[in-house]
């Protein structure tokens, strides 16, 4: 299979398992990566990326990704502080199956169940 069809079919398995819970987390940014999907969320308790990818054992892995702004010195003598937004893995949940993602997703994002 190719990512493509993965990843629509993570998604799809998503909307017909909870659409609602799809509209709540604020999901957006629906981005095709190897094996799988990644999105952005606004949920209640946590805001971020989450990827799903399927592994050879037909079951995903979830991580949940934030962007954590470091503070770095640009210019010791002048003391310029530059920031910049790096990606920090907050949870990895692997062998996941596809009836177990959405609550996975609703206790982690939404904070709920």
């Amino acid at each position: 299979m190719d990512n493509k069809t993965i990843a629509n079919t993570i998604w799809s398995q998503m909307k017909a398992i909870d659409a609602n819970l799809c509209m709540c987390m604020g999901v957006k940014n629906l981005t095709i990566m190897e094996n799988g999907l990644q999105f952005k969320v606004n949920g209640l308790a946590f805001k971020g990326l989450v990827q799903i990818v399927l592994t050879p054992a037909d079951l995903y892995t979830v991580k949940f990704i934030k962007m954590k702004r470091h503070c770095y010195i640009n210019d010791l003598d002048a003391g310029i502080k530059r920031y910049v937004n790096l990606p920090e893995v907050v949870s990895v949940t692997g062998e996941v199956y596809v009836e177990d993602l959405m609550p996975l997703l609703e206790r982690t994002v939404e904070g709920r169940g």
